[in-house]
């Protein structure tokens, strides 16, 4: 609930009226509890911004929202939105019905979140929704999932989203879901050879489209495939990408997606859920997981990628380090597999902290060796932490007694959690099974959010993105008089938020290591002259003299990242002539050679002396730091340096054929 616009209150009142005599106009019965919580909302003076009008609750099971009745609600919200998320999903809502939600959206510029999913929009409404949103400056999420859109509402929402006049392009949607809507080859063609240079959308769906992509030939079906992995290669702001059930096959695996992973920097969040990938698919994926450094996020479900797959995935966990998520449920894995997994989880790796292997073929060895690593078996029939030596334990259900929700010891201090898996152990009669965990938490790949991007107060979305990557540093050393700075200059953009208050904004920057494991922003340096000296501890409680250490002048920490490190955001207009918020970092140095990552930290300046949290947060590519010897030289200033440099923005340009030993 929000009440920071005071006018809100009239619009409920006069949405409710209108919507009361429009329904009595078309003679349908109004949505009783919907006229109810209006009423208690103007009664309480507590304005309502969601509305959520789901067929599927028992509200509305047996009078499910259909074309007129969309109609009614719209025309009375044209002139009183006052809603921040639009919910009408499992209705009966046809193409008919689409042409007034396209109409409001036309209009409309309060409502962030539109869901659609699994009405009966077709072709023709699917088209005039993508054609509206061309006029919308609000919608940041728009989710179609279930109806049957087809080619024509395909081709629409990739024009929507590349339009021949960039003012014509929608630059706001962040989130597009668009699962199980019967895409054709044409129009998965089209949305990826869109967003191979359109870095706006962030969330991905286009799962479950395997009803259309099944029926190409297998020349057109790689070629469906090539266009995608060629968008992931591009595109450099996807971050949550789902293609699940879309018949990938491992030569698809093996020739294009494998390389497409490896090269793409921005994905952390990938769904590969219920495809054709099997032992040369999974192998192949998994190399290119060794030392990628972005993806945190894998669903493998339903595949099959057996034994060999699971040698694979070990392998891969011991050198990334940045997987935290692994799904591998039923996957044929058997028990070598199994065991090379938990040999590694339970020894090698620390970053895995979601892992799911329910529906393979377990064995009791498989068991044995998988349940030191979740703390041993729970409940019935034995000792929780007991492992006994194997016999011919099968799979099989636990009693129903035989769960106890407090946990041992054991699993308290075990690599992984009970609810970070969805397998669990048992015993009976000294044979140890394994049977589904109930108590697993929340699937990460439902819903995902952003990491990034987070709610502000006003219900606003924000989220920063690196327009222009660090590639390149010559170290500067330690003394002061020494710097040379990051080439090019880092360049961020901020989506979202209140364009009236952008001077609020605060970027701090810090730098890590390439894979984000350390801070290494700070050293600890001795400076000449440096020594110890020794205070007598007068508070210390103990009969004997207690001496406390502090270092003297000359030693310390010191900077490895110094300069300007922090940005406040500037309005300014980007190439295309689109005036947008960025934070420029012109004056950053690094005084240590190696291989860095830049991570940046969005604040919000308050006034009440609390501790400031970051609101969001991403972080740059790899970059480089040369020894003064192997420096390579400096590059030319780029594009977008010198028009934000002829827009007043402060910074060094460098003009072709200047001294590169610089």
């Amino acid at each position: 609930m929000n009440t920071d616009q005071p006018d809100d209150s009239i619009h409920v009142i006069d949405f409710l009226d209108e919507y009361i005599n429009s329904c009595k106009q078309k003679s349908i019965p109004a949505i009783e509890f919907l006229t109810q919580e209006l009423q208690e909302s103007v009664d309480s003076g507590v304005i309502p911004k969601k509305l959520k009008l789901n067929g599927n609750k028992d509200q509305l099971r047996k009078t499910r929202l259909d074309d007129v009745h969309v109609h009614v609600l719209m025309r009375s919200l044209d002139s009183n939105c006052f809603l921040t998320l639009i919910d009408l999903s499992y209705n009966e809502i046809g193409d008919k019905g689409a042409v007034p939600l396209a109409n409001f959206f036309k209009n409309d510029s309060r409502v962030k979140k539109i869901i659609l999913k699994y009405n009966q929009i077709g072709a023709e409404g699917g088209a005039v929704i993508g054609r509206s949103l061309l006029m919308n400056e609000g919608i940041e999420e728009i989710d179609m999932t279930g109806n049957p859109i087809g080619n024509e509402g395909g081709m629409e929402f990739a024009a929507m989203l590349q339009a021949r006049e960039p003012r014509f392009v929608n630059t706001i949607l962040t989130r597009l879901l668009l699962s199980n809507c019967k895409l054709t080859a044409n129009a998965l063609i089209a949305l990826s050879t869109v967003l191979s240079n359109t870095h706006k959308i962030r969330v991905l769906d286009i799962s479950n489209n395997e009803n259309n992509f099944s029926r190409l030939t297998q020349s057109l079906a790689n070629d469906v495939m090539l266009h995608l992995c060629k968008m992931m290669a591009a595109n450099r702001a996807i971050n949550v990408l789902a293609f699940g059930k879309m018949g990938v096959s491992d030569f698809m695996v093996t020739e294009y997606l494998a390389r497409a992973v490896l090269n793409n920097r921005k994905i952390a969040r990938l769904d590969l859920r219920c495809n054709k990938i099997t032992r040369d698919g999974g192998v192949a994926l998994c190399q290119s997981l060794y030392k990628q450094m972005y993806l945190t996020h894998l669903n493998l479900s339903c595949c099959a990628i057996q034994d060999e797959g699971a040698e694979a995935v070990s392998v891969m966990l011991l050198h990334n380090k940045i997987l935290t998520t692994l799904y591998l449920d039923h996957n044929r894995i058997a028990r070598k597999g199994l065991r090379q997994l938990a040999d590694v989880i339970a020894r090698k790796n620390r970053t895995l902290s979601s892992l799911r292997l329910w529906g393979n073929l377990w064995d009791e060895y498989a068991c044995i060796d998988f349940a030191p690593v979740i703390g041993g078996a729970r409940g019935g029939g034995g000792t929780s932490g007991d492992v006994p030596e194997p016999t011919n334990g099968i799979q099989r259900r636990p009693p129903s007694n035989g769960f106890s929700s407090r946990l041992t010891e054991e699993q308290q201090n075990a690599r992984l959690k009970p609810d970070q898996v969805d397998f669990c152990f048992y015993v009976v009669d000294k044979v140890l099974h394994v049977c589904e965990n109930e108590d697993t938490g929340a699937d990460p790949f439902v819903n995902s959010i952003i990491p990034e991007m987070l709610t502000v107060p006003g219900n606003q979305m924000v989220s920063i993105d690196v327009v222009q990557q660090p590639l390149r540093a010559r170290m500067c050393g330690f003394a002061s008089a020494d710097k040379r700075l990051i080439d090019p200059p880092p360049i961020l953009k901020l989506t979202g938020g209140d364009v009236g208050s952008t001077n609020l904004y605060i970027l701090s920057v810090s730098l890590w290591s390439e894979n984000l494991t350390k801070d290494v922003s700070v050293t600890e340096k001795y400076f000449s002259g440096a020594s110890l000296k020794y205070i007598a501890d007068n508070a210390s409680s103990s009969s004997q003299s207690q001496f406390k250490v502090e270092l003297t002048e000359g030693y310390g920490s010191c900077r490895v990242l110094w300069g300007g490190l922090a940005a406040t955001c500037t309005r300014l207009k980007d190439l295309d002539g689109v005036v947008g918020s960025f934070f420029v970092f012109h004056d950053l140095s690094v005084r240590s050679s190696g291989v860095y990552r830049l991570k940046f930290e969005l604040f919000v300046m308050n006034i009440t002396g609390a501790k400031m949290t970051p609101i969001a947060s991403t972080c740059s590519d790899i970059f480089t730091v040369y020894t003064p010897k192997s420096f390579p030289g400096i590059l030319e200033t780029t594009a977008l340096s010198r028009w934000f440099a002829k827009q007043g923005v402060s910074g060094r340009l460098r003009q072709r054929g200047e001294n590169a030993a610089d």
